[in-house]
């Protein structure tokens, strides 16, 4: 009998801890992955090519927000399909979303413009309401074939030379400088205002050589610079740059006075100061004006109080350009919100979270910017961020992104400071310290019940055995029937 109890107690204990262990699991992470798919796997050029990002959670979300990088050498966005709210730029989309759903969908159609590879990568980030998970990155490169047509024009030569070399360069409008020439591989074209088109046409030496075009076809007023890629049938490669410099409306030359200009070096990379930005949007809230940098008078954009100064730079390489706010002689990135018509510049902040709030970054105007998330669910449409406003107000701000409204938010430490919450860097996210406690709780009481229970059995065994000593006897129950006489 006692050993039948012992049995039925280690079949209990046994499956307490496969069920205190099924619980761990399910608590314990959350899978969050990403995925790319094309309609178009071998797409040509000029043709188009739809691209699909795909989230899947294993549990329900109320919110995410993610990033698609594509070549914009090679890739031109078109438009974007589905519930997402879309930020796109050159080179990189930005999408928000709220909702309560363990998958999220959309796709983004772009035009190819080149041959070659072109490598698309999807990240991203969801949040239950109270904790952040990171996505699962992914990525997937589109290999693009077919002759451009329509785009750039290559001539081959007939003649058997396999060096990567070209015969000739023509544009559609203006004047190679200098004169073509086979070991000259830098050349600029001025073009007027009316000329949008960068179509490059080229003959090749080597009669098997391959050639692509690298930068955007369409001009902008200023410098463009294209590239032809030429690959000899040796594998020997050469790049022709031809930099055309588009005219403003008027004629003028706004790049004139900038090769001259102040150098600034920022995260090791060299910026130019633009004097001269007719055709950027300016910030609300700003107005041209000009600042002493160094030994030099710069143009520069001050708000309406004069204290935030905003400079335009333009990397030399030509990879990135935009606003940066001057303080000191010292510049950073400039990040900022845009509501009605006044302008918030958003600071780093170094305290810590109060209750109900931890930190994080959401991406606003193409820049990441710090901001406070609240853990409630409820208010998934909000931020709090450190700002300096133009019309002189300074402090903490409340975003709707919704409404796209800014609001004071003075009472925003002034409650009690709690524990900050980090945000999830890896895929699988650990749960709550209190839920662990619990369960931890729960394991020990159940493995003490189990204790109390064969202690109980034992002591009532020993005492039988006393009572039987004594001379008494006992009635015992059987499983087994009694045999009929």
């Amino acid at each position: 009998m006692f050993k039948r109890i012992c049995k039925s107690v280690c079949v209990l204990l046994a499956v307490t801890v496969v069920m205190l262990s099924a619980f761990c699991v399910n608590v314990s992470a959350v899978s969050a992955k990403s995925s790319i798919g094309l309609t178009n796997k071998t797409p040509k050029v000029d043709s188009t090519v739809t691209v699909t990002v795909t989230f899947v959670i294993d549990t329900k979300m109320q919110a995410i927000e993610g990033t698609l990088k594509y070549d914009s050498s090679k890739l031109q966005y078109v438009s974007a399909g589905g519930d997402f709210t879309s930020n796109a730029k050159e080179g990189s989309i930005g999408f928000l979303t709220t909702g309560n759903s363990d998958r999220f969908s959309e796709e983004y159609t772009f035009k190819v413009i080149a041959e070659g590879n072109a490598l698309v990568s999807l990240s991203g980030k969801c949040s239950d309401g109270t904790n952040e998970y990171t996505v699962d990155p992914s990525s997937y490169t589109i290999k693009i074939s077919g002759t451009q047509t329509n785009n750039d024009t290559t001539e081959q030569d007939t003649n058997s030379n396999t060096k990567a070399a070209l015969k000739s360069i023509k544009v559609a409008a203006g004047t190679l400088t200098p004169a073509f020439k086979e070991n000259i591989t830098e050349y600029t074209v001025v073009v007027p205002y009316t000329q949008t088109d960068g179509l490059l046409t080229c003959v090749t030496l080597d009669k098997s050589a391959k050639v692509s075009v690298e930068g955007d076809r369409e001009l902008k007023v200023g410098l463009n610079k294209r590239t032809i890629v030429v690959v000899a049938s040796n594998g020997e490669t050469r790049r022709y740059n031809v930099t055309f410099n588009r005219l403003d409306e008027n004629g003028n030359d706004i790049t004139v006075g900038q090769e001259d200009a102040a150098g600034v070096v920022i995260d090791q990379k060299e910026f130019v100061i633009v004097q001269d930005i007719a055709s950027v949007s300016i910030p609300k809230g700003f107005s041209l004006s000009s600042v002493q940098y160094g030994e030099e008078e710069i143009a520069a954009y001050i708000d309406a109080t004069g204290k935030i100064t905003i400079v335009y730079l333009k990397a030399k390489d030509e990879s990135e350009e935009g606003f940066y706010l001057l303080e000191n002689d010292n510049f950073t990135k400039f990040s900022y919100i845009e509501c009605a018509e006044v302008t918030y510049i958003i600071k780093e902040d170094s305290t810590v979270s109060p209750n109900g709030f931890y930190k994080s970054t959401c991406e606003l105007n193409g820049v990441k910017i710090p901001c406070f998330k609240y853990t409630s669910n409820e208010y998934a449409d909000f931020i709090v961020v450190s700002a300096v406003a133009t019309n002189g107000g300074e402090g903490y701000y409340r975003y709707d992104f919704k409404e796209n409204t800014m609001q004071r938010y003075s009472e925003f430490i002034s409650g009690v400071i709690g524990t900050e919450e980090e945000e999830a860097s890896v895929v699988t996210e650990p749960i709550r310290l209190t839920a662990v406690v619990l369960t931890v709780i729960f394991a020990l009481g159940v493995i003490a019940l189990i204790v109390l229970i064969i202690i109980k059995l034992c002591s009532r065994k020993k005492i039988n055995d006393e009572i039987i000593e004594e001379g008494y006897t006992i009635e015992m129950s059987s499983d087994t029937p009694e045999e009929e006489e």
